[in-house]
C-alpha cells in the first residue's frame, strides 16, 4: 500500500511540474495542411478529436510519409506552434539528437549564452544553452541528465531540452558513406566559421567592426561585439551564390544584450555585410531555415508581462528577399 501511494506522489510530482512548463507534447495523426508565406497550418487527429497546430519549414511529404502512424508532437501551448515532430522510425522533423551524458561542470556565459560541460560517450563535449540556472546546476555536477540538442554548422552543440535523469534512446541505422560525407562537409565549414570569426560587420552597431577569433571589445564606448553561431548557410538571393546567416550578440556596458543577424557574401575573396538584422534585447533564436528566399525565425521574445530580463514569448518572423533587398513579411516589427 505504501509504495503504491508512493507511485502516485511521484507521477502527481511529475504531473504537475509539466503543467508549469509552456512545452507540451502529445500524440496524434497527421490529417491535413495549408501552407502560405513560409507558415504550414497541420491538422491532426488527437483523442478521435481535430486540432490545429501552426508550423515552420516543415513540408507535406514529410507527414505523409508517416500518415496513419502515432506521430509525437512537441509543441509550445501558449501558441500551439510546433517545436518538433517524432515519428515511429527514430527520425524527426528537426534533425535534433538526443543523448544521456553526465554533467562536469560550468564553463561560463557569455552574454546570454551558457556554456556546460558534459561528459558525453568518455569524452568532453562543451554544449550552449539558454535559460540555465547555474546555481542550480552546481548541485547536480555528476549527475546524468537527458539532453535533446541541435548540431550546428560549426560542430557547435546548441540544447533545445535540458531534463534530470535517463532516458532511453532511439538511434537511427547509419547511412552509406555517412562519415566521407561528414568528414568533408565539416571541414569546409569549419574553414567558413574561422573566417567569419575575424570578418568585419557592417550594421551591428552604428560603426562597422572587425571580429578577432570572435570577439571585438572597444575601451573608449565599453561596446562589445560577439560571435555566437553559424545558423544557416545557402542561396537566398537566387543569385546562384551562398550566403551566410551569422548570429551576433553585441552590448554597449550596459544590462542589454542585443541579438543580430548578419547576411554575410563572399565578394572577390572578402566577406562583405549584405544586410543586417536587428533581433532585440536578450531575445533568443530557437530555430532558423531557409526556404523559397525567406528567412523564417522562431523567436523567444518579450510578452507585454515578462521583465527585460525573461523573454518567455515564442513567435515566428519571416522575412523575404526581394528586388529591393530583405523585407519582414510577418511578424512584430523588429527590423531596424
Amino acid at each position: 500500500m505504501k509504495l503504491l501511494i508512493y507511485f502516485w506522489l511521484i507521477l502527481f510530482s511529475i504531473s504537475s511540474l509539466q503543467a508549469k512548463e509552456k512545452e507540451k507534447e502529445v500524440t496524434g495523426t497527421y490529417v491535413s495542411m495549408v501552407s502560405g508565406e513560409g507558415i504550414t497550418y497541420f491538422e491532426f487527429k488527437i483523442k478521435g478529436k481535430k486540432r490545429n497546430f501552426e508550423g515552420v519549414g516543415f513540408n507535406k511529404e514529410l507527414f505523409e510519409k508517416h500518415r496513419n502512424e502515432p506521430i509525437l508532437i512537441r509543441y509550445d501551448s501558449q501558441f500551439d506552434i510546433i517545436d518538433n515532430v517524432y515519428f515511429l522510425d527514430g527520425s524527426n522533423a528537426n534533425n535534433e539528437k538526443s543523448t544521456n551524458a553526465k554533467y562536469i561542470g560550468y564553463k561560463g556565459k557569455i552574454s546570454v549564452t551558457h556554456y556546460l560541460t558534459f561528459d558525453l560517450n568518455g569524452t568532453e563535449s562543451i554544449f550552449r544553452a539558454y535559460d540555465v540556472n547555474p546555481k542550480k546546476m552546481k548541485k547536480n555536477i555528476g549527475k546524468m541528465y537527458h539532453l535533446v540538442y541541435t548540431e550546428g554548422l560549426d560542430d557547435s552543440k546548441q540544447i533545445n531540452s535540458l531534463s534530470l535523469g535517463s532516458r532511453p534512446i532511439v538511434v537511427k541505422k547509419p547511412q552509406q558513406n555517412i562519415h566521407k560525407t561528414k568528414k568533408k562537409t565539416a571541414s569546409s565549414n569549419k574553414n567558413i566559421v574561422n573566417r567569419l570569426k575575424n570578418a568585419t560587420y557592417k550594421g551591428v552597431i552604428n560603426y562597422p567592426v572587425t571580429l578577432k577569433n570572435g570577439k571585438y571589445k572597444s575601451s573608449k564606448d565599453y561596446t562589445s561585439v560577439y560571435f555566437v553561431k553559424l545558423l544557416a548557410k545557402g542561396d537566398i538571393t537566387g543569385d546562384g551564390g551562398t550566403e551566410y546567416i551569422v548570429l551576433l550578440e553585441s552590448s554597449g556596458g550596459g544590462s542589454g544584450s542585443f541579438s543580430s543577424l548578419a547576411i554575410m557574401k563572399e565578394k572577390k575573396h572578402i566577406l562583405k555585410t549584405t544586410r543586417t538584422i536587428d533581433l532585440g534585447d536578450r531575445n533568443t533564436v530557437l530555430s532558423l531555415k531557409m526556404k523559397d528566399k525567406q528567412l523564417i525565425v522562431k523567436l523567444k521574445d518579450h510578452g507585454p508581462n515578462d521583465p527585460a530580463c525573461c523573454p518567455s514569448r515564442i513567435r515566428t518572423h519571416i522575412w523575404k528577399y526581394t528586388s529591393k533587398g530583405m523585407k519582414k513579411i510577418k511578424g512584430p516589427k523588429i527590423l531596424l
